[in-house]
């Protein structure tokens, strides 16, 4: 549990390996304790351990200047003209803590050296030697740096430009190593006069800024350098405030399709292979590099504070004959014993939960909880007696069906042509079958009329584990307004899909439209109705909000926008633990 009072932020010192001397100019430090900050210096040190631990400690980190970077870095050849300074043992050390601060969702402020750190571990690049390379002249190491030796041009609806509230200001300039080309994760913020990049910035929408002068030193002449500080102070704030409601919530994605990989070479610790505890493997911002394109995995869930997760075995719909219905049922059972075996190698970090109480007793242990689910009702064929042998397997709910109609029910991507019109007598067979073995019914999917039926039928609570506000997206998967209502009034709940084909339409979708999505649902029935149904590795995922790591950011927007600490909470899983308990615990009188 972090404690409470200011934000701590780590400030990266420079080393000086032939005197053994850590240093540190002290305008950083005041510039961080001006902000409301508390200043720790973080020494270097090319261990991934030690990054882990301390980064636990910190809410934000600066990335200082000083060193040039060596050109094995960069890939090149060292040029034969400029005085470099190199250290090594700092190198090493600052590369491995961007990643691990980037891929924590960290706010990170880097300076100078700072700023082309943070380029390169994105994976972009940087000039070795600024002068002679592009004949640039205003900048100079030689300068005083407490004052400005040039202009800077920040550019129109960028996060500096919020920041300092000004397109121009004068900067100081002391250095002869620049960024060169920016990675997709970040964007370009401000330009000096000979059109040398001089900030750039997250293209992710978080809190990630790097600025190649010294603000430390102008704080004192320029007040709006003291904005920067501010910003991380603040940043810092809300980082802290988010990762102590998730200390304290029980946070579950209602639903992602991780048995969907169990074919490949995917790993449920690392996504890839063998590389289980490797933080340098890690990089965040672009560059990760794994062996399959799964956006879930153990330690990416930890990263984030994401406790637990429903991973349903989805089931591509084939023949409905006896043939296609024995395949589809061998499929289920073989994807959720599956899973059951790898959280079973992971048991001291995992293990699988099947009751609301199980994924309590996993958070208060440090372990995450893995909850099995079935998507597609096909897996039961016109059998209902395998409603048992799936629960024997520990499933939390079935979605009746997918892309298309089955003998359970008609979908939603067929509701101009139902067969059933909604659920048909089989169906409702299941649904009571589901409600006596305390097994949630999904009807994300479904067709409307079928939404309704079920909850006409259901004698417990259902759930819409992944679908979005019709009214804010107009697609058939989506639940109208309506429809949320009547969800709300029978004690039901809705995970809010991050697919950006059901949060928006005609454009690119952002985190803050899965915020919008919560808002909406929030403002129509209350927060005792929404949560997450990511459908990470089913097609979810948008900017801000792309992997499990990510999650973190939903938590820190949903405070952003103005959403209580009580209703963070009920949003993150309490909802869900709420459906889980109610549905097993009214089976019992079934």
């Amino acid at each position: 549990m972090r404690s409470t009072g200011r934000p701590v932020i780590g400030i990266t010192g420079n080393f000086k390996s032939e005197d053994c001397l850590l240093l540190l100019a002290q305008a950083y430090v005041e510039a961080v304790a001006g902000s409301g900050a508390c200043p720790v210096i973080i020494p270097p040190c090319p261990d991934a351990r030690t990054v882990e631990t301390t980064l636990d400690r910190l809410d934000g980190i600066v990335f200082s200047g000083g060193a040039d970077f060596s050109p094995e870095y960069l890939g090149e050849e060292p040029l034969p003209t400029g005085k470099f300074s190199f250290c090594p043992e700092r190198d090493a050390s600052e590369f491995l803590l961007m990643r691990a601060a980037l891929e924590r969702q960290m706010p990170v402020l880097g300076i100078c050296r700072g700023e082309q750190l943070l380029c390169l571990a994105a994976g972009g690049k940087i000039w070795q030697d600024l002068p002679s390379q592009t004949g640039s002249t205003i900048h100079s190491q030689g300068g005083p740096r407490n004052e400005a030796s040039h202009g800077v041009d920040i550019l129109p609806g960028t996060l500096l430009e919020g920041i300092l509230e000004s397109k121009h200001i004068s900067v100081n300039s002391f250095h002869h190593q620049a960024v060169r080309e920016v990675p997709p994760a970040l964007r370009i913020a401000a330009y000096s006069e000979d059109g040398v990049v001089e900030a750039v910035e997250s293209a992710q929408f978080k809190p990630v800024l790097g600025v190649q002068w010294h603000p430390e030193h102008l704080t004192l002449t320029q007040s709006v350098n003291r904005k920067i500080f501010k910003w991380l102070a603040e940043e810092a704030a809300l980082y802290r405030t988010a990762r102590t409601i998730q200390d304290k919530a029980v946070s579950i994605d209602f639903h992602c399709d991780v048995p969907m990989f169990f074919d490949g070479d995917y790993d449920i610790f690392d996504g890839g292979t063998n590389a289980r505890g490797n933080m340098e493997s890690g990089l965040k911002g672009g560059q990760r590099q794994e062996q399959v394109p799964s956006r879930v995995d153990l330690r990416r869930m930890r990263l984030a504070g994401q406790d637990s997760a429903v991973m349903a075995a989805y089931i591509r719909q084939g023949r409905r004959d006896w043939d296609g219905f024995k395949a589809a049922a061998a499929k289920a059972e073989s994807l959720l014993k599956e899973l059951h075996d790898r959280v079973a190698r992971c048991s001291d970090v995992a293990g699988i939960a099947t009751t609301p109480e199980e994924i309590i007793e996993l958070k208060k242990q440090g372990r995450t909880a893995v909850v099995p689910g079935l998507e597609n009702g096909y897996a039961l064929g016109l059998d209902v007696n395998l409603v048992d042998r799936f629960a024997g397997l520990g499933i939390a709910y079935v979605t009746l069906c997918h892309n298309g109609h089955n003998d359970i029910c008609d979908s939603a991507y067929q509701c101009e042509c139902p067969e059933h019109n909604g659920l048909s007598a089989f169906g409702r067979t299941v649904v009571h079958r589901m409600n006596r073995r305390g097994i949630l019914v999904d009807v994300s999917h479904a067709s409307e009329r079928t939404f309704y039926d079920v909850l006409e039928c259901s004698r417990t609570p259902i759930v819409a584990s992944h679908s979005s506000v019709w009214s804010l997206c107009r697609h058939p998967r989506n639940l109208k307004d309506e429809q949320i209502k009547m969800l709300a009034s029978a004690g039901g709940v809705m995970g809010i899909c991050f697919y950006g084909g059901f949060l928006a339409e005609g454009r690119e979708t952002t985190i803050k439209d899965i915020v919008a999505h919560i808002r909406y649902v929030s403002d129509l029935v209350g927060t005792d109705c929404v949560g997450i149904g990511s459908d990470f590795d089913g097609g979810g995922g948008v900017i801000g909000c792309d992997d499990s790591s990510e999650m973190v950011n939903l938590t820190r927007e949903l405070l952003r926008s103005g959403f209580s600490e009580v209703e963070i909470v009920k949003i993150l899983g309490g909802n869900f633990l709420r459906l889980m308990e109610t549905a097993q615990s009214q089976a019992l009188k079934i």
